[in-house]
């Protein structure tokens, strides 16, 4: 059988190893040089998306694991990320959003901010989408600026208070309302994350 070039599919080892077998009982050989990603590899769905692949399954009882992806070597290697740090930092002011008056409190958030995900989000083998540096941005609010007076064990209520003050600070910057950097939380947080650096 020919692997479907548009798609991937799922397949179970047959007792030879080389071939595989499947759902609907035909045969189908991977070519020799393709390569097997684990099913633990955070790149396993973007591999799966971007062209003809292998989902192999193995099964133990009545249930049906996945071993991996089996894939062509060329996609194995990870798509020019534009991750670097000025880049990550240009988009993360932009996301942003903060008017020139607070343009460097904007940098200084930014470049804390990137030098926190640059690694960690490219890591998985994907590009960073506008809404992976949303989320990083709200994250590292919610955790610097709106945890303060709140208990360690925070309930799904305080929870709520910490995202909602977290949207609250990021408003006012954005819509430009003057700042008093000696009372403001986010500016102490950033003061506080330049110590430790």
């Amino acid at each position: 059988m020919i692997l479907d070039q548009q798609r991937f599919q799922v397949v179970q080892q047959a007792s030879d190893g080389q071939r595989f077998v499947t759902p609907a009982g035909e045969c189908v050989q991977a070519p020799a040089d393709w390569v097997l990603v684990p099913a633990s590899d955070p790149a396993c769905r973007r591999l799966l998306a971007a062209g003809p692949a292998l989902c192999v399954l193995y099964s133990a009882g009545k249930s049906r694991f996945t071993t991996g992806v089996l894939v062509p070597p060329e996609r194995m290697a990870l798509p020019h990320q534009g991750a670097d740090q000025d880049s990550l930092q240009d988009r993360l002011i932009e996301l942003l959003d903060f008017p020139p008056r607070h343009a460097d409190v904007a940098r200084v958030l930014a470049t804390t901010i990137a030098g926190r995900i640059g690694s960690s989000l490219a890591a998985g083998g994907r590009s960073l989408t506008s809404a992976d540096l949303e989320a990083a941005i709200l994250q590292w609010l919610q955790q610097h600026v709106g945890s303060e007076d709140m208990p360690r064990r925070a309930s799904p209520k305080s929870m709520d208070r910490m995202h909602n003050r977290a949207l609250c600070i990021l408003d006012e910057y954005r819509i430009g309302l003057p700042r008093d950097p000696a009372l403001c939380p986010l500016v102490r947080a950033l003061a506080v994350e330049a110590e430790r650096n």
